[in-house]
């Protein structure tokens, strides 16, 4: 990659709108963006082995040390990037997958140079749209101030230079202003290629308008402002009330409230250093904790169920079985009546077949 621009990374939780602001920066004539990755997950996996006792640090047995092995992944994944936009005549790439907000270090630490450009959205947007996909909404709240969290965080600990962080409603309701932002933060110069990115796809995808691409994101769609509140029209009323309370107070600092309109323009999360001046709130309870006792909740509910379910399986059984005796006990009194009858049947014969032998007898 050139001197002058590192990769570009886009950030986020799932449901934010970083497949939109892909598709936008990929749109770009000197920037490619590909499919979601998830190759610094791979990195990570690499440097220290998962489930290996002797995993962490395992390349240093062999004589090397982490800058050697880091390098050469860097320069792995670099030329995979780089072939990808090369191939669409781009000197410059960049990654989305919402994982990556959570290795923001390790990025830096392969690519220096990169820059980092952090979504976020209003939190009962995203919960509501993540219950869509399987998530509970518990859940999916939890993970939204864990990540605003981590986003926040890193924004402040590598500095605003490195990191921009920019609202969803804020690029939908001016996409122009906000592109210039981020692409003169990455140092690319503006085109409103990003602006058509609608029309750039479907002519690169041969008219392919009716694909779809991350998360379900169709990359012919043009921009639709009436996206950032059309949760709003679905939501329970006790739902709402409820993310809030568990996204606070995140969901304040960046300016949302639950009417859902437009967020406050100068919220205090969007001014760099001013929660770290501030005093950073408690971290939120984890989405992993979240889950575990979710889980352990599901869990206990499905023993219940399994036994409730066995206990109705063992009456059934009991039920079937008196039925199989009493069926075969009055098979049993069938038959014994068919023998008897059989046997009188034939005692019948055998006396009519003595009287008449008794009389031909006579009759001679």
């Amino acid at each position: 990659m050139g001197d002058d621009v590192g990769p570009v990374f886009v950030l986020g939780g799932q449901r934010t709108g970083t497949t939109l602001l892909r598709l936008m920066l990929d749109a770009h004539p000197q920037l490619a963006i590909g499919p979601e990755s998830g190759f610094l997950r791979a990195v990570k996996d690499t440097v220290t082995i998962r489930d290996f006792q002797a995993g962490e640090g395992w390349f240093e047995r062999f004589g090397v040390s982490r800058d050697w092995l880091t390098t050469r992944l860097a320069g792995l994944y670099d030329e995979l990037f780089s072939t990808h936009a090369a191939a669409q005549g781009k000197p410059y790439w960049g990654e989305k997958t919402p994982m990556h907000t959570w290795h923001v270090d390790l990025a830096r630490e392969l690519y220096p140079q990169a820059r980092f450009v952090g979504v976020v959205r209003h939190p009962a947007a995203v919960a509501t749209s993540a219950t869509r996909w399987g998530h509970e909404l518990g859940f999916a709240a939890a993970a939204w101030a864990e990540g605003v969290h981590r986003q926040l965080r890193d924004r402040d600990a590598h500095g605003a230079d490195v990191i921009l962080l920019l609202r969803y409603e804020d690029l939908l309701a001016d996409a122009e202003a906000t592109m210039r932002d981020v692409l003169a933060h990455v140092g690319l110069p503006w085109s409103d290629a990003v602006l058509r990115h609608h029309e750039i796809h479907a002519q690169r995808d041969g008219g392919g308008a009716d694909g779809e691409t991350d998360g379900g994101t169709r990359p012919a769609d043009p921009i639709d402002r009436e996206r950032a509140d059309a949760w709003r029209t679905t939501i329970d009323p006790d739902d709402l009330g409820a993310i809030m309370a568990a996204t606070q107070p995140w969901a304040g600092l960046l300016g949302y409230g639950p009417d859902g309109t437009a967020p406050t323009a100068d919220a205090m999360a969007l001014r760099p250093g001013a929660l770290a001046a501030a005093g950073y709130p408690p971290a939120p309870t984890t989405s992993r904790q979240q889950a575990e006792h979710g889980w352990q909740q599901r869990l206990h509910h499905q023993i219940d169920d399994l036994k409730a379910d066995a206990a109705t399986l063992r009456s059934e059984l009991a039920s079937l079985q008196r039925e199989r005796d009493a069926a075969l006990g009055q098979a049993r009194d069938a038959a014994r009546r068919e023998a008897d009858a059989v046997a009188n049947y034939d005692a019948l014969n055998n006396r009519r077949f003595v009287r008449i032998g008794r009389r031909l007898l006579d009759r001679n």
